[in-house]
Formats: structure tokens, C-alpha cells, sequence
């Protein structure tokens, strides 16, 4: 009996080699990159875990209370007024300051300053404000009140029109007679 598959292993070649091209001789020319132990891999493993909890833990604590990055990062107008401001009408600039610090407005001008409880109403359009003289213990009658509207445009100015409590707000900007510009210092 003729065996066939012995004929068959004998004509062919049982695994012949790929053909060489260029491109696979190119490609094997480059390194190849060594593949991380156990190790290598927990120890990136853990910087990475340790990365994230720093950065999961560090934003809250940045944003708290005493620090420094709310006025980077503010949250609410009240945080957008704190700090000091220089004023301009017009693009002049005037020769007064207001200085803000929790709910106390302090005009700082040629004739000594004034300080002012600050009330802020964000909740209408344009933003609302009003401002109570603290002290007017000296004055007779009604304590002073000024009222307004502000806009802020970024982070370092607002557009402000104040106006004494007896006069109408104004609705909108075009309705402004005196529109203030506030720079941050």
C-alpha cells in the first residue's frame, strides 16, 4: 500500500518561512520596548492612586473658607466683591476707592470715607444692590440709602449706577443716567 501522507510530507515544505519584505525589515529593526516588571507596575499603580487622592482632597481644601484661591475663584457675587476697587467714569479716572470686605462698603475719597452696608440681589436682571450708611449718628432723620444696578464683565471689573433711595432704579443700562466702571486693584 502507497502512503499518501509520507508522499504528501515529502513534496511540500511543512512550514515555509514568510516571504521578507522590505517594510517587515524595517520595522524589524526598531527596539523593542522591555515590558514593566510587578513591581514597576504597583509602584506606578500606587503614584497614580496617590496623584488622584491628592488632587480629590486638595480642590476642597483649596476652596474653604481662609483661603486665598476664593478670590481666584469665586463663587458668588458676594465673593467677586471683596477687595479694593478704583473707579472711572467715563475712562477717567476718579479720585475715590471703595474697599469691600464681607458686608461693609467703604468709600474712600478726597474728604475722609464712609462705610456702607452692602445688600446684594443677583436673583433679578440687570444684578441689584443697595447700600445703608453705618454711621449716621450724627445725621437727623432717615438714614441714607443708595440703590443700583451692577454687571460684572470678568473677574476685575463691574459696570455700577448708584442712585439715592428716592430716585427710580433704573431697569436696564440704557436707562442709567451715571454708569461707574470698577477696576479691581
Amino acid at each position: 500500500m502507497h502512503d499518501r501522507t509520507a508522499d504528501h510530507l515529502s513534496s511540500e515544505p511543512l512550514l515555509a518561512p514568510p516571504a521578507i519584505t522590505q517594510q517587515a525589515s524595517a520595522s524589524t529593526n526598531r527596539r523593542a520596548r522591555p515590558t514593566p516588571s510587578r513591581r514597576q507596575v504597583r509602584w506606578r499603580l500606587w503614584l497614580t492612586l496617590a496623584g488622584l487622592a491628592g488632587v480629590g482632597l486638595a480642590i476642597p481644601m483649596a476652596l474653604a473658607e481662609p483661603s486665598p484661591l476664593r478670590r481666584w475663584l469665586p463663587r458668588t457675587d458676594w465673593d467677586r466683591w471683596h477687595g479694593q476697587w478704583r473707579l472711572y467714569r467715563d475712562g477717567q479716572p476718579l479720585p475715590v476707592a471703595v474697599r469691600v470686605s464681607d458686608d461693609v462698603w467703604e468709600y474712600v475719597g478726597e474728604n475722609g470715607s464712609r462705610a456702607y452696608r452692602l445688600s446684594l440681589d443677583w436673583s433679578q436682571r440687570p444684578h441689584r444692590l443697595e447700600l445703608e450708611l453705618l454711621d449716621a449718628g450724627q445725621l437727623v432723620g432717615p438714614t441714607p440709602r443708595l440703590h443700583g444696578i451692577y454687571e460684572f464683565d470678568g473677574r476685575n471689573q463691574v459696570r455700577v449706577c448708584i442712585c439715592p433711595q428716592q430716585e427710580p432704579l433704573p431697569q436696564s443700562w440704557e436707562q442709567a443716567a451715571v454708569v461707574l466702571t470698577f477696576q479691581r486693584d
